[in-house]
């Protein structure tokens, strides 16, 4: 996060929310991070796809939710599958895991769609060129 909010500004979109250190420091931040990498990450993949500078009048990917409370249920079915195993429940904590793995596997899979957008718009941008429209893939 923190190159692509660089990037950004070396590109000329100054007027982000955060300061490039921010976008990957809310993933550090208790109670923080249940909400500021989703707007953080969100503010980026539109900057990097807008072709002009109201890139924040370009409305967010639609699925971009869906991957956050992947993110969220996974993280969080993870974190009770280990706190179930620390207790002696491995059976419980098996089960758990039945869910949250492939849960956090499509999250991941899907914040790795995010991070090519930003990077593919950006590269677009530094080129000159219009970063290609979401409905044009």
């Amino acid at each position: 996060h923190w190159r692509a909010a660089t990037n950004l500004a070396a590109l000329g979109r100054t007027d982000l929310s955060d300061k490039p250190g921010w976008h990957a420091g809310w993933w550090f931040v208790p109670i923080a991070n249940l909400w500021k990498p989703y707007y953080a990450l969100k503010e980026l993949i539109r900057a990097s796809e807008a072709p002009d500078d109201d890139w924040y009048l370009v409305a967010a990917p639609s699925l971009f939710p869906l991957w956050w409370a992947a993110f969220l249920i996974g993280s969080f079915t993870s974190n009770i599958s280990a706190r179930l195993a620390w207790y002696g429940q491995y059976m419980g904590s098996y089960y758990v895991d039945l869910v949250a793995t492939p849960i956090s596997i499509a999250a991941t899979g899907m914040y790795l769609w995010w991070l090519w957008r930003v990077t593919r718009g950006q590269e677009a941008l530094h080129r000159g060129q219009t970063p290609v429209p979401r409905g044009s893939e």
